[in-house]
């Protein structure tokens, strides 16, 4: 208990501060970033679960203390003198000098009252009167979350967003002669051109919901914020999945992988720029990143499955020795950071500028809900709903490449 209030301290503190800084963005007229806006609520979403437990360790440890009490002193304080109630058979056992001589001597045989069968753990010999001892919920694994933090935050209230993306520019300025001696005739100035498109990235809703028992959640309060805690996680997880592979059918993002223009890299390929047979995947994502250099940005991040993390890390010399291309201190292969997630496939990578390349605008964070759809009102059920709406758009295409592993 006291480790947890210790964290809600240090959560408070943090929290504090956070929404100081949101406050001077808001009064500088900016708008605050959807990400900073979705840590303060987990903040405080994760400083009631630590209270909700604080208080209710307290009100165990009141009631252990009080059984644990010798039964005189609990009578004493009901107004009752211990005098007045007789001992009971197991208390006059214990008061017994016989037993008091058997436990001081530690030899079985000494004389002993005779208790019959009561000295097992079955239920039958006394076993039923022990009480299993209730900890803290073993949860599940929880797969790490990187990709919103590598992508660029913003806001909308709308139900899409439009943004203009320009897709092509030609640039034909060269020097020019203001008169063409030969023909007797000023010259044109060369032409370039450039086009836009208009993209209109839709909001999506992900939700998902768990039926309960309303007794059950009455009676382990606990629970409910697990469920809460449970359901964010798994909304926010399949978030990070549709940024990463959504394919833009139906109800889904178009993801990164499947937006339209983004450079393409297969480890060994010659026929793309620089690429050779016996390109390791160090190698392959080293020109990946020259790729994106190439195409005027500066790459930000790269995302990496964990087995092919470890493939990188464990790569060796002839000689044996570790190459350390991947520096597993810094999260950084040649200089860029990267983030280890299971959301993208193994012999996959994304390589790019997250940040200028794509935007994920928050509609509504995810939100709890409690119902009583259908017949659940008659079956003392609800529905325990988190749901959030966002849309998302690969701005510009070129400052990603998808990178296959040979």
């Amino acid at each position: 208990m006291k480790k947890k209030a210790t964290e809600l301290k240090e959560l408070l503190v943090n929290a504090r501060t956070l929404r100081a800084e949101m406050e001077a963005t808001k009064e500088s007229g900016q708008d605050v970033p959807a990400d900073v806006l979705t840590k303060y609520n987990d903040m405080i979403d994760r400083g009631l679960v630590l209270r909700k437990e604080i208080e209710d360790e307290q009100k165990l440890d009141g009631l252990t203390a009080f059984s644990e009490q010798p039964v005189s002193g609990r009578l004493a304080k009901t107004g009752m003198p211990a005098y007045q109630r007789p001992l009971t058979w197991g208390e006059q056992i214990v008061a017994s000098d016989a037993y008091k001589a058997a436990v001081k001597a530690g030899n079985e045989s000494m004389p002993r009252v005779e208790v019959k069968d009561l000295h097992g753990l079955t239920a039958a010999a006394g076993g039923a009167w022990v009480i299993n001892e209730m900890v803290e919920p073993v949860e599940l694994a929880r797969q790490p979350q990187g990709v919103l933090d590598l992508v660029n935050g913003g806001q909308t209230n709308s139900s899409a967003v439009d943004y203009v993306r320009q897709t092509t520019r030609t640039n034909n300025a060269a020097p020019t002669l203001e008169y063409d001696t030969t023909g007797g005739d000023f010259n044109l100035k060369p032409e370039s051109n450039i086009v836009f498109e208009l993209v209109t990235a839709a909001v999506r809703t992900i939700p998902t919901y768990i039926p309960a028992s309303r007794n059950i959640l009455a009676d382990a309060p606990q629970l409910n914020a697990l469920i809460n805690s449970e359901l964010t996680y798994m909304v926010r997880v399949k978030l990070e999945d549709q940024i990463v592979n959504g394919d833009g059918t139906g109800a889904n993002f178009e993801g990164i992988l499947a937006a339209t223009g983004i450079q393409l890299r297969t480890q060994g390929s010659t026929g793309f720029r620089g690429g050779e047979t016996t390109d390791t995947k160090a190698d392959a994502i080293r020109r990946a990143i020259t790729d994106i250099l190439l195409a005027f940005y500066t790459p930000d991040g790269i995302l990496l499955n964990p087995g092919d993390g470890e493939d990188l890390e464990l790569q060796k010399s002839s000689e044996g020795e570790y190459l350390n291309v991947f520096d597993p201190v810094a999260m950084r292969v040649w200089r860029v950071p990267v983030v280890e997630s299971s959301v993208i496939a193994a012999g996959t990578s994304i390589i790019g500028n997250f940040k200028l390349g794509a935007t994920l605008w928050d509609r509504q964070r995810t939100e709890i809900r409690v119902g009583e759809p259908g017949q659940m009102f008659l079956q003392n059920a609800v529905a325990i709903l988190a749901e959030l709406r966002a849309a998302f758009g690969v701005k510009r295409p070129t400052a990603f490449e998808k990178l296959t592993f040979a």
